[in-house]
């Protein structure tokens, strides 16, 4: 009997599992390389989004407020003690979006860069494989060609290793 869609939607999930495992070590194996990457990032974020003048007077402005916000809060603590110090009222969270966006180019910088490398050529190869995974499962329309696509996949993923005894034997199974 053949594998209902709904069979075939769960072995898509264990394929993906694997293959994200499988990524998240070479992210793993390589998060020096990632986080150096990262640092050259920044830089270059802020010069593609056109801030790199603007975010560095943000900084040296938020140092400035940093010092006059402990000196007014030194300030209220003597005048007004009755009063909760840390009630400020609402305030915008425009540092935060700007942040955001920064942080957003960078990840997209730092991914351009291990693109380059050869394990980030491995890592998308394996998002490529995970993609196209599900079309190859629904497809598939004998048990056989399932447990053919289960050997492939394993074998691509490099992660022959972690069938189980069980796995290996269900496999075996004419």
């Amino acid at each position: 009997m053949a594998l209902s869609v709904a069979e075939k939607m769960e072995l898509v999930k264990m394929i993906e599992a694997r293959v994200d495992k499988q990524i998240e070590n070479l992210r793993a194996d390589h998060k020096a390389e990632i986080e150096a990457m990262s640092k050259k990032a920044y830089p270059l974020a802020l010069g593609k989004l056109g801030v790199v003048a603007d975010v560095k007077q943000l900084i040296a402005l938020e140092a400035q407020i940093e010092e006059l916000t402990k000196r007014a809060n030194k300030i209220e603590k003597r005048v007004f003690a009755f009063l909760n110090p840390g009630d400020e009222g609402y305030r915008h969270n425009t540092r935060g979006q700007i942040t955001e966006s920064i942080e957003e180019t960078q990840k997209r910088l730092v991914d351009a860069l291990i693109a380059k490398t050869a394990w980030g050529k491995e890592i998308e190869r394996l998002q490529a494989e995970r993609v196209g995974v599900k079309t190859a499962l629904l497809l598939a329309t004998s048990n056989k060609q399932v447990k053919d696509l289960w050997v492939r996949v394993t074998s691509i993923i490099g992660d022959a290793g972690s069938n189980t005894d069980l796995t290996t034997e269900a496999l075996n199974i004419k």
